[in-house]
């Protein structure tokens, strides 16, 4: 194998290829134009650049592999290429961007003729040094192409000569491959084999150990349940007897919410209808100002209608110095006194609209001071007397009664004596027997727990009677 490709490769090996060069100077055309003379590398002379075309042509058609023009002061900047394509005899084009002090672009064609355009450069002093095309003439292509086909059929029969001994080597590769991942597998059953028997031997101890651990956990729990059932029984007959006194509760509780609401409803009563009898007042004053304004209304318009007429009726005078004054005056007469008798009328009305709203606000203000009266004079009684709530409820209710039946009668007398109320004296009378029959009942209560506490002690909290006291 290796004999059979060491010929070609030694072949291919001894043939020399030239490597492209530069087009003579001779093989360009009109070489005396100042642009054309930047090809001649001999005696380069170099031209500003300027955004043109410059052109060149060729006496024969030559195959250019790289245009390269040397330049300075274009850093940043497009060059634009032209060439015209002997074989097809299009016109091609194509830019480049200024690297390396040239620019510099792949033809790889016969060509004959071409031009490049550099952009515009508006500051700095831009040069194009010399302008090459690299490549080969006519007569070094025929003779370099004959070694390429050499080259290429050498190449074809060693590429042919590798590429068996390369699939020769892979397949033996993947041969190899197979095996050694055949052994690898083996490998890896073996040792999972080996880890599974390990494995299963450790989870069957452990399983031992779990079942007479259970064994142990579940005589323990039927021991548990046994003692949790003999508790159970125990908390439901003390649930039963708890949901018995609860409704006991519940029903004390609500019969003493009922009563608390009761009380709350006859204490709060008077400062109810205080409030109401307010804002009765309120809407009464309301509706009486709406019918004031009528009055009002009028004799707003009365006195500017006659404030009007008398202003109307001074040019008359003015300007008639022989106007009749009684004429004027009988005849203006019942006007007057028509408006006169309406301006009295509606001045009435209005006073005693006012009047009335005057005399309800008076009343709204009485019936408040009254409250507050009844409050700071029941505060100050009650100061330093052991009263119980309910006493203090009755001698309140009786003061404000007695203030408001006063009150009705248009002012408080100045004999008027709080002690001296027969309501009073009658509730006080009432409170004192109140008071001294709860008295005797504590009593016989407290006779009767001494007995009991003789014959079986118990607790506070365990009678009921005492409980509710």
């Amino acid at each position: 194998m290796n004999d059979s490709t060491s010929d070609p490769i030694a072949e291919i090996r001894g043939v020399e290829v030239s490597p492209s060069k530069k087009i003579p100077f001779e093989l360009y055309d009109k070489k005396s134009r100042k642009t054309t003379k930047l090809a001649d590398l001999s005696n380069v002379s170099p031209m500003k650049g300027r955004h043109d075309w410059f052109g060149f042509e060729f006496v024969e058609p030559v195959f250019v592999s790289t245009i390269v023009v040397d330049a300075a002061g274009y850093d940043y900047k497009d060059c634009v290429f032209k060439w015209k394509s002997a074989s097809t005899g299009d016109v091609r084009q194509d830019d480049t961007r200024f690297d390396d002090e040239t620019f510099r672009i792949t033809i790889n064609d016969f060509i004959t003729e071409f031009s490049f355009k550099p952009d515009r450069k508006y500051i700095g002093n831009p040069q194009i040094a010399s302008v090459s095309a690299i490549g080969f003439t006519l007569s070094d292509f025929h003779e370099e192409r004959g070694k390429i086909g050499k080259i290429a059929e050498l190449r074809a029969a060693a590429v042919r000569d590798a590429q068996a001994t390369i699939s020769e080597a892979s397949e033996a590769e993947a041969r190899l491959e197979e095996i050694e991942a055949e052994i690898q597998e083996r490998e890896l059953e073996i040792k999972t084999l080996s880890t599974t028997q390990t494995t299963l031997e450790s989870e069957l101890k452990q399983w031992k150990e779990k079942i007479d651990s259970a064994e142990r956990e579940l005589a323990t729990s039927r021991a548990n349940i046994a003692s949790l059932e003999s508790r159970n029984e125990t908390q439901e007959a003390t649930i039963k007897q708890r949901e018995a006194e609860r409704d006991s509760l519940a029903k004390e509780i609500a019969s003493k919410r009922a009563e608390l609401k009761a009380l709350e409803n006859d204490i709060y009563l008077f400062p109810s209808e205080l409030g109401e009898f307010a804002k009765r007042g309120g809407a009464d004053k309301a509706f009486y100002w709406k019918l004031t304004a009528v009055p009002l209304l009028v004799l707003t318009a009365m006195a500017g209608a006659l404030l009007l007429d008398a202003h109307n009726l001074a040019p008359i005078l003015d300007e008639n110095e022989n106007a009749r004054v009684f004429s004027i005056f009988v005849t203006r007469l019942p006007y007057v006194v028509v408006a006169t008798a309406i301006i009295g009328a509606m001045y009435k009305i209005a006073k005693v609209l006012i009047s009335e709203i005057i005399r309800i606000d008076t009343q709204t203000r009485g019936l408040a001071k009254l409250s507050i009266i009844a409050t700071d004079v029941s505060a100050a009684s009650e100061d330093g007397l052991d009263f119980s709530d309910e006493e203090r409820y009755h001698l309140r209710t009786g003061l404000k009664m007695d203030l408001l039946r006063e009150h009705l009668k248009s002012y408080i007398a100045d004999s008027f004596d709080y002690i001296a109320s027969d309501r009073i004296k009658s509730r006080l009378k009432f409170l004192e027997r109140k008071r001294i029959a709860e008295a005797e009942v504590e009593d016989e209560v407290e006779g009767e727990e001494v007995v009991d506490e003789t014959v079986a002690p118990t607790s506070q909290s365990d009678n009921p009677r005492r409980r509710n006291s």
